[in-house]
């Protein structure tokens, strides 16, 4: 079963398709800019998470203005796919093979994530039932971002369908 988390804020132009059955997410991009991913997972969603040891399938959905045929948005090529390296050390105590040649350096910043941080992502762990991670990444094209009123507004008219 699936399961969509827009990822806030340019995923936003997703609920312009879908009903209102959907979750929001927020990974944020900056985060990884700045170096701060064990923020990133202090941060995480709980239902997220849940939906994700449960085994269904997670479908992020994300947009960014700096497509332009490269990489999806920051928050999917190395936000979620932090969040795959993380989770599947924590939940089957395996290492992943990561987009981008990540691997290394996730590799390193997981070694030294605080206890709690570990925690919370190993407190799931009692929920699982399944035996890895079915996590689907959609990223397109915006030419919004930064228009917070579009957003806002959008998300009105998604409300009164």
């Amino acid at each position: 079963m699936n399961k969509y988390f827009v990822n806030l804020t340019t995923g936003l132009d997703y609920l312009k398709g879908l009903d209102t059955n959907v979750s929001f997410i927020r990974i944020q991009s900056s985060h990884f800019e700045g170096g701060y991913h064990e923020i990133a997972l202090v941060d995480l969603d709980n239902n997220f998470l849940m939906h994700l040891a449960l085994g269904f399938r997670c479908c992020i959905l994300d947009m960014t203005s700096r497509y332009g045929g490269r990489r999806p948005s920051r928050a999917i090529w190395q936000g979620v796919e932090w969040i795959k390296y993380a989770l599947n050390r924590a939940w089957f105590d395996r290492e992943i093979e990561c987009l981008y040649g990540q691997h290394i350096h996730f590799k390193t910043v997981y070694s030294k994530l605080q206890k709690r941080t570990k925690a919370k992502l190993k407190y799931y762990r009692k929920f699982l039932r399944v035996e890895e991670l079915d996590i689907n990444c959609f990223c397109g094209e915006t030419k919004n971002d930064g228009d917070h009123e579009y957003y806002k507004e959008l998300v009105e008219k998604w409300i009164k369908r």
